[in-house]
């Protein structure tokens, strides 16, 4: 295995330290979710922050149109469609959306790059669920969604408690407007932060 030089590493460091994001490569996620590393997203323990994103849908929208954006092996899927919700996901890695269709036939899921993402279809709902601090440029790309989304459409942000994801939060929100937000916290711990937000021009 290549190790990273020391110039990689430092230049590294200072793209997060200036809010960009932690990029993973396709062949890593795949690797990662073929050894089952992923498999504790769908634990008990994550249903807080899960309810707490797919209510907010939920209380804005009857029927809602919704990107999930990261959507790994389609844990959210089946949530909201329950709800009447009509979901679509994309994921970078070829193996979690393989194991997506295989868990949820009649779901709609495409392997794919949020970076390079395109599509005419109008969004009522698009969810970055830990999984926007890994774009390129975060800020970019919430703007280039915010194009994707309808009159009145909202964005939902997910990320776990850490200093890059703040860096990353606080860029953002300079592009949207905040809506509403909330904290999911075991015992008095922070674990992670849900905001929701609109274009600015809305």
């Amino acid at each position: 295995m290549k190790i990273p030089s020391i110039k990689y590493i430092f230049l590294r460091k200072i793209k997060l330290l200036l809010g960009f994001g932690n990029v993973v490569s396709a062949d890593t996620w795949n690797a990662e979710y073929e050894s089952g590393k992923w498999d504790a997203i769908e634990q008990l323990d994550e249903y807080p922050r899960y309810l707490s994103i797919i209510g907010y849908v939920t209380a804005i929208f009857d029927k809602a149109i919704i990107l999930d954006v990261g959507c790994g092996t389609g844990h959210l899927s089946n949530l909201y469609t329950l709800l009447g919700h009509d979901y679509t996901g994309i994921d970078l890695s070829k193996s979690a959306i393989e194991k997506a269709k295989t868990k949820f036939p009649n779901q709609k899921f495409f392997n794919a790059n949020m970076d390079e993402y395109h599509t005419s279809i109008k969004y009522d709902a698009i969810v970055f669920n830990e999984s926007l601090y890994h774009a390129y440029n975060p800020s970019e790309t919430i703007n280039n969604y915010s194009k994707f989304l309808r009159d009145g459409g909202i964005m939902i942000v997910s990320m776990s408690n850490n200093k890059h994801h703040s860096l990353v939060f606080n860029k953002i929100k300079k592009e949207l407007t905040k809506i509403s937000g909330v904290e999911i916290k075991f015992g008095n711990q922070k674990i992670s932060s849900i905001y929701v937000f609109k274009r600015n021009n809305l």
